[in-house]
This record gives C-alpha cells, structure tokens and sequence, in this order.
C-alpha cells in the first residue's frame, strides 16, 4: 500500500498529511473550512495564541457534532413514531377488511 500526502494550510501554517488520492478534493475542503472557523474566532476573540483558537474551535466542532446527533435521535424517534401509527393503521385496515372482506374500505383522512 503507498502513502499518499497532499499539503494543506491553515492561519499560514503548512501542514503534510497523509490522504488516499480520491479524498483529497474532500481534505482540501475541509482544510479551507477548519481556516475559515479559525480565522472567524481569531477575528471575534483577538487572540493570536493557536493552541487556544486549536481548543476553541475543537470544542465548537465538537458541540455541533453533539447538536446534530441529538437532532437526529429526535428525528429518528419521530420517524419511528410515524411508522409505528402507519403500522397500526394498516393492520386495522386489514382487520376491517378480513371482518368485513363484501365491506368497501374508504380511505382515511
């Protein structure tokens, strides 16, 4: 297996990493977001220090990630809730029809 590298750079900092050929259109951009949010916090904070414009972007990155996972338990939940309302809603629409089977079913609202 070769090693591939590709340069990336962040608040003028050089940075070698290794990356497989077919994501590195993908580092690339990543790369340019991780500037922007570190260039964005250095411009609201003043601070050039960047071990902690490293911790405060880490730990944006890292509450964002949380929000979404969150969102999307709930999402999950509720998509489980649908399912579970179209399930029952099925099954007694059959029930009806094996009791009724000469019965027309008429669509529900």
């Amino acid at each position: 297996m070769s090693t591939n590298t590709t340069d990336i750079s962040v608040l003028g900092r050089n940075y070698t990493v290794t990356c497989p050929p077919e994501q590195r259109e993908h580092l690339q951009q990543i790369a340019a977001e991780l500037h922007l949010r570190f260039d964005q916090l250095k411009q609201r904070t003043g601070t050039t220090s960047m071990e902690h414009l490293a911790v405060m972007v880490a730990l944006n990155l890292l509450h964002e990630q949380d929000q979404s996972q969150l969102e999307h338990a709930q999402r999950q939940m509720q998509m489980q809730k649908r399912l579970k309302a179209l399930e029952a809603s099925i099954e007694q629409r059959l029930g009806e029809r094996i009791t009724n089977p000469k019965k027309p079913v008429e669509p529900s609202q």
